[in-house]
């Protein structure tokens, strides 16, 4: 107990005096067995990792503290709330966001099954863009590789890499889904960026030849100020040549074309207002006529007819909806009930309220039945005149259609005519400034022309020298520059850190691995746009690799058989792999069913049923053996917050290391985390 006590600086605090028992093994195990087993553990850890030790040769040293290395990601290890459901206690808890703290780079971006995060070697982009660009420095291989960053922003003139998350292809179908983008990466102040070391060569350079300096500034200026002139003149004429165009071509033809539409639309209105009038005075009088005697719509028929104004409600109330008569029913007369009582029947005849009431309906029936060919007469007459006004409305829309259309058209050939008034003003303008400008052209060129041939040669020569000046200047100021810095970022600061699973450790899902592929090539150590060739990548590689190295964050430390316990009794073999976490993620324990995964091709893994360590609450050696398949077997119960796992391994030796790299997991959970 006291060397689980002083290996954990949280367990020496009174407040965690709780936590000790969750951590450490049950009081019935002496200290020396717990010295015994951790020693198994860690010569177990040792061999695991020198037996692979040529597949991770990149890898950082198992012994070191790799989870105070993900320090970039941030100070913030509280993690997510878990939720609780039934669908927890049946289907496990799913490894997604909530085993992540807050602080991790995956813990609000990208979806859900994206929680591995990864990084490219951090690379400088120069300010003077070189194409082609090379990427990609993440790959995934399965049965081919493919990129996972895509071309970073050129010209940025910052130190980038490329950031993703991903879901380490842990899918049914294998599918890799990614969130990638290129991010900056911070520098400390006070180196020198391409666009400072290149204006501090050329002002050294100016310094060296300031009589060539003095004549290619003058030089410049001559030839700026008669390109300007030209560049003005030629602006001049063009938009002078455009607006007439317009003026005399374009803007005529679009009125012609709008005048001659306004005509047609002129036209369809006149024959609707014909049309409409002589329904008023014929049509609509003759048809409606009797349905207005019938019906007391005279005044409604008077004032359609006799209006000059005719609105579309006035011709709705006339003939409004009309409603088809129905038949009356004959009400059924009551009649008598032969009633049995005492073995005798006799006949109940209506009552007087049955009768009376068989009376009034009788007396309503008839009266609908003589009112019945008057509203026979009201209908036919109501279709009749509906016929007319429904011909009526229809023409009254399509002269209002044309009315509408007819205002859009003036209000179009008002545009055209204020658009050739103002083109013709700006015409009128620029024509006044046209002699302005030849002048200005004529002594331009008088001052240039003669100096021409001795200008361009002194600007060439100006040019040779600062490009040869820069060219052996920018080199030398490579310990002071912000590439030199960027290259020398480490994993610390997030260059080449890797959530997921490496190539060599890959089973059918592929893997991902780290390529050295510089976007662009250095300018400060070969200024390639000053005729120097630029540096191959193999050497800014060399550079890289020199301080910047791959870190795999979560390698699998231990992986085998054990029995795990069923749901309701027995045991299952299942094929288990411990994933390493850190302090901004929880270790896991992914298992397979079906075989191996490295042996057997149809070996599945359990996605969602993986085990988070974080959530484990309690772990404890078994002291009795457990007969499965007819061999003892050394088992632990882990005890997490949904459920209660037995696991059961093939030797002592193997179950104590299990155990022991949970514990380890489970002491880098950070206090929050437990309540």
């Amino acid at each position: 107990s006291r060397v689980l006590c002083v290996q954990s600086d949280e367990l020496e605090a009174p407040h965690s005096a709780g936590r000790f028992h969750q951590l450490s093994r049950p009081p019935i195990f002496t200290t020396m067995r717990l010295l015994s087993a951790f020693a198994a553990s860690a010569a177990a850890v040792n061999l695991h990792h020198q037996a692979e030790a040529g597949s991770y040769a990149n890898l950082t040293d198992p012994d070191q503290d790799l989870f105070q290395s993900s320090a970039f990601m941030g100070s913030n290890t509280a993690r997510q709330e878990h939720s609780w459901s039934v669908v927890q206690l049946w289907h496990g808890r799913r490894p997604f966001k909530e085993m992540l703290s807050d602080a991790h780079k995956c813990t609000k971006t990208g979806s859900k099954s994206e929680i591995y995060f990864a990084s490219s070697f951090c690379y400088w982009i120069p300010a003077t863009p070189w194409d082609p660009a090379q990427v990609d420095g993440l790959t995934w291989a399965d049965e081919q590789e493919r990129g996972m960053c895509g071309s970073p922003p050129l010209g940025t003139d910052q130190c980038m890499r490329c950031a993703i998350c991903h879901n380490n292809a842990r899918d049914y179908q294998h599918e890799l889904k990614t969130y990638a983008r290129w991010e900056p990466v911070p520098l400390p102040g006070g180196c020198l960026t391409d666009v400072m070391i290149r204006d501090s060569c050329v002002g050294e350079a100016n310094q060296l030849n300031e009589g060539l300096k003095m004549n290619y500034d003058l030089c410049t200026s001559l030839r700026d100020s008669f390109e300007n002139a030209n560049a003005a003149m030629l602006e001049a004429e063009q938009t002078i040549s455009a607006l007439d165009m317009k003026v005399h071509n374009e803007l005529p033809n679009r009125r012609q074309e709008l005048m001659i539409e306004r005509d047609h639309t002129q036209e369809a209105m006149a024959d609707a207002r014909r049309m409409m009038s002589r329904m008023k005075r014929r049509s609509i009088p003759k048809q409606c006529d009797a349905y207005a005697d019938l019906t007391n719509k005279r005044r409604a028929l008077r004032k359609i007819t006799k209006s000059n104004r005719i609105r579309r409600y006035d011709i709705e109330q006339l003939a409004a909806r009309c409603q088809r008569p129905r038949e009356p029913k004959e009400p059924k007369r009551p009649e008598s009930k032969v009633v049995n009582e005492d073995g005798a029947s006799r006949v109940v005849p209506p009552t007087d309220d049955q009768m009376q009431k068989y009376q009034d309906r009788m007396r309503d029936y008839k009266k609908e039945q003589k009112q019945l060919p008057r509203k026979q007469r009201v209908y036919e007459q109501c279709q009749e005149c509906h016929r007319v006004t429904d011909r009526f409305l229809e023409v009254l829309d399509k002269y209002d259609h044309a009315q509408a259309l007819s205002e859009e058209l003036e209000q179009r050939l008002q545009v055209v005519e204020a658009e050739r008034q103002e083109a013709m003003q700006q015409r009128s303008h620029l024509a006044a400034t046209v002699p302005t400008l030849q002048q200005n052209k004529m002594r331009a060129e008088q001052a240039w022309v003669p100096q021409k041939v001795g200008c361009l040669q002194a600007i060439q020569e100006y040019d040779n020298q600062v490009r040869k000046h820069t060219a052996m200047c920018a080199p030398k100021m490579w310990a002071q520059s912000c590439e030199k810095a960027c290259l020398e970022r480490t994993a610390q600061h997030g260059c080449a850190r890797v959530e997921g699973t490496p190539t060599d450790q890959a089973n059918t899902a592929g893997g991902i691995t780290i390529k050295c592929q510089p976007p662009q090539p250095s300018w400060v150590r070969a200024p390639y746009d000053m005729g120097v060739p630029p540096l191959n990548p193999q050497a800014q590689c060399s550079d890289i690799t020199r301080t910047q190295a791959p870190v795999f964050m979560t390698p699998i430390r231990k992986e085998g058989w054990l029995w795990k316990n069923g749901r309701f009794s027995g045991y299952n073999k299942r094929y288990f792999a411990f994933e390493q976490g850190h302090m901004h993620r929880s270790a896991m324990m992914r298992y397979w069913v079906q075989g191996n995964p490295h042996e057997t091709a149809g070996a599945r893994e359990r996605l969602y049923k993986a085990i988070i360590v974080w959530d484990i609450k309690d772990v404890e050696d078994l002291r009795k053996t457990q007969v499965i398949e007819g061999e003892p077997r050394w088992c632990f119960k882990a005890t997490l917050f949904y459920r209660t796992y037995t696991l059961c391994a093939e030797t002592q030796q193997e179950r104590d290391e299990w155990v022991s790299l949970i514990i380890d997991a489970m002491s880098r959970r950070h206090p929050e985390n437990d309540q």
